[in-house]
């Protein structure tokens, strides 16, 4: 087992080093000796993938219009496909979100995921912020309630 690799991956050079390892081992026997390597080796490369890259979703704008680049499309390719001149121009321009409709022609007639389509069309969309009340209040709202004096009927029949 080469136990120089199993640290940290701190930079570009230890993650090629550990990859190229890795690529060595790939799959051994979970009996093999081995084994222990590849399985750190593993955990190690994943953890350094997952801080150097931005894994969230790209709007689904900006994937429209990627694929549009790739394949050589124009804002009129998408009339009719998503509705009128006006409509794809507002679309493309993040005036207009992309609506389900919009979402079901796309990938039937360009075949890009609706997975890829669905979220926040708009850039400056941010979740919002959770509002808390300071703990004091909270604590002075619990101390100040009180029971509803009138009770729900329990269907008891008097009289």
């Amino acid at each position: 087992m080469n136990t120089d690799l199993l640290k940290r991956i701190t930079n570009d050079a230890e993650f090629a080093a550990a990859m190229d390892r890795f690529s060595e081992l790939f799959e051994p026997d979970p009996s093999a000796p081995e084994y222990q390597e590849y399985y750190l080796l593993g955990l190690l490369i994943h953890d350094y993938d997952q801080k150097q890259f931005d894994r969230r979703p790209l709007p689904p704008l900006d994937v429209l219009k990627f694929e549009m680049e790739q394949r050589g499309l124009r804002a009129k390719d998408l009339v009719g496909i998503i509705g009128g001149s006006g409509r794809v121009s507002e679309v493309l321009k993040g005036r207009r979100e992309l609506t389900l409709q919009m979402i079901r022609q796309i990938k039937e007639h360009l075949g890009i995921s609706s997975d890829l389509l669905i979220g926040s069309s708009s850039p400056k969309a941010r979740p919002r912020e959770v509002k808390t009340l300071p703990r004091l209040a909270v604590n002075e709202a619990r101390s100040s309630y009180r029971e509803p004096k009138s009770k729900m009927p329990t269907g008891d029949k008097e009289g």
